[in-house]
């Protein structure tokens, strides 16, 4: 065994098993089960929870069976979801995986979020555009490149049930070729893994992952959960509470956990990157008066200080195992005598005379990366003015990217001209502002920015946000939305333009006279013929389909058809307008003009 690959054995020993021999007992970690049971009822939502540990072919993924019933336990105890949409296999190969992807499809109501969960083996598919892909039980290692589901099959999959309103992908794995040991789970294959995540693009499809890019999942003995889980887990139990901003609000939010769950990993000697991607990180995961505090900085130091002990004695053991077998190798050559012993003794003293055992222990600051640049800027500057004058250039851009002042960013604002930095900076106000008020205004400025840009993509996904976490109070507001989404996707989107008409429309008393009129009936109007081309589309595919998904489809979108019309066509006739469309529309639904006549 070459030293190179001791070393690696002990780094990856050194976080999955104890040191050989402890005069105390490890720090236990705090336990991450029972998961809280909230009382909260997630009834639109379904989860397909998948844990991979024993590989045919491969190495086994520790603790991945674990992981996921942790998992589980949380998707039905704390966040709500029925035991009976929550699908959990073990061990699945590729073709078992995949059948019941298939077979969960239509299993979220209307507005639902679809949970995928994975605790396995990870690869990158062999493609040019090479995919994360998740690993079933039976993988080859001769095809590790093509025996993969890739995320974006599975999402393009769970997606054709135009009710669920997302996907939310937690994976627990790798995609470089390492397993939870730290080793390639083919010996020579590495993959390399982008920052990116494509299938993110899709504002439905939210990914959290344990290793974003080449970062390491390490199982974690003495919590009997991978680092990812266990942190996770204890995330949503409450620990994660202020994790961006330091102000505890009763929530736990996507974006908060997994902030905790990175940073804790990197308390722990665990180089990890935040690993989520997509839109909806503002999600509450968890929230209500039973979130707990987590372990405090002292205490995961303590348990880092371990770690790091651990590692540095599983390296020193290893080492010394290395040293005897090529010492008792060394003596086998040197007895045979002469020149030949005296050259394998002098070989041994040259290989282990200067031996050293190193281990690191990363820690990122943002601010130090930002030192080092300046540094080495000023080696090429010397040391006078010009270097004095670099440092305030950076300053000066720090400042000008500052958004303290809303009502100076207001004119850049309404000419679409905010620099990055700025819109960065309004951003984080918008996710930690304590203030409801504030969070509201920094919004309004991104919103006013980006229409001015002609960022139409950008504009909705801000609406969106500030509309479902924001306010709601802005009638106005509401109907551009739902003018974009009719515009835009009537039928991909249809379901979502009826939901904010309806919203629109409790808000309607903050109209008067002839604008109360005009956008009241646009309202209506947008509801009618949007629930009249969902039904057609449902329609036409029953009709080549015949399933029963299809047809409940179709039923339901017709019964809202004829209620939304004629809705309309009495505000029409109240009003005294042309009703002739909205007639055809609802007796095309009724089946009858007796529904539809005045009455």
């Amino acid at each position: 065994m070459m030293l190179p690959v001791a070393l690696a054995l002990a780094l990856a020993a050194s976080l999955c098993a104890p040191a050989g021999a402890q005069d105390t007992p490890p720090l236990k970690p705090p336990a991450i089960e029972p998961v809280p049971k909230s009382g909260d009822r997630a009834t639109k939502d379904a989860a397909i929870v998948i844990g991979n540990e024993a590989y045919d072919a491969l190495p086994q993924a520790t603790f991945a069976r674990a992981d996921a019933r942790s998992w589980a336990a949380w998707l039905e105890d704390t966040r709500g979801v029925r035991s009976s949409r929550i699908y959990t296999l073990h061990d699945a190969s590729k073709k078992n995986i995949w059948r019941e992807v298939r077979r969960r499809v239509w299993k979220t109501r209307r507005g639902g979020t679809m949970w995928v969960i994975f605790a396995g083996q990870g690869a990158m598919t062999a493609a040019k555009d090479g995919q994360r892909a998740l690993l079933g039980s039976d993988a080859n290692p001769d095809t590790i490149g093509q025996d993969g589901l890739s995320l974006q099959d599975i999402a393009h999959q769970l997606l054709r049930n135009r009710r669920t309103a997302r996907v939310v992908f937690i994976l627990d794995t790798s995609f470089d070729g390492r397993g939870r040991d730290g080793l390639e789970i083919v010996p020579g294959t590495n993959f390399l893994v982008p920052d990116t995540v494509p299938i993110a693009d899709d504002r439905r499809v939210v990914v959290w992952s344990a290793a974003p890019g080449s970062d390491p999942v390490t199982a974690w003995i003495g919590a009997g959960h991978s680092a990812f889980t266990w942190a996770a887990q204890g995330a949503l139990r409450g620990w994660a509470d202020g994790a961006i901003d330091g102000q505890q609000d009763g929530t736990v939010t996507l974006a908060e956990a997994d902030a905790y769950t990175a940073w804790t990993r990197r308390q722990l000697g665990i180089p990890a990157r935040p690993g989520l991607v997509g839109l909806d990180e503002d999600l509450p995961l968890s929230q209500g008066p039973w979130l707990e505090a987590g372990p405090s900085d002292d205490t995961l130091s303590a348990f880092s200080s371990a770690r790091r002990q651990q590692a540095f004695d599983s390296a020193e053991t290893l080492l010394r195992a290395e040293a005897a077998a090529f010492w008792q190798h060394t003596l086998e050559q040197a007895r045979q005598g002469g020149d030949q012993g005296k050259q394998e003794l002098q070989a041994f003293i040259d290989a282990f005379g200067s031996k050293e055992v190193a281990i690191s222990w990363p820690v990122a600051l943002p601010e130090v990366r930002e030192a080092r640049h300046l540094l080495a800027r000023y080696d090429d500057l010397g040391q006078g003015d010009e270097a004095v004058a670099e440092v305030a250039a950076v300053a000066q851009v720090v400042a000008d990217e500052s958004c303290d002042d809303l009502v100076t960013l207001e004119p850049q604002a309404m000419l679409g001209q905010l620099s990055a930095g700025q819109v960065g900076c309004l951003d984080r106000r918008v996710r930690t502002d304590r203030l409801q008020t504030d969070r509201e205004k920094a919004s309004r400025v991104l919103i006013v920015n980006a229409l001015a840009a002609g960022d139409q993509s950008g504009w909705s996904s801000l609406v969106e946000r500030h509309l479902d976490q924001i306010s709601r109070a802005d009638p106005n507001l509401i109907m551009q939305y739902v003018v974009w989404l009719f515009r835009t996707d009537p039928v991909g989107r249809g379901e979502d333009a009826i939901h904010w008409a309806d919203i629109a429309l409790e808000n309607k008393q903050r109209w008067e006279g002839a604008t109360f009129v005009k956008n009241v009936g646009a309202l209506l109007q947008i509801r009618a013929e949007t629930a009249y081309k969902l039904w057609m589309n449902a329609d036409k595919l029953y009709r080549s389909s015949h399933d029963d998904e299809s047809e409940f489809e179709a039923e339901e979108n017709r019964g809202l058809t004829k209620d939304y019309s004629r809705e309309w066509l009495d505000y029409l006739r109240a009003a005294g307008q042309n009703s002739d469309k909205a007639m055809q529309i609802c007796t095309s639904a009724a089946g009858t003009t007796d529904f539809c006549r005045a009455r």
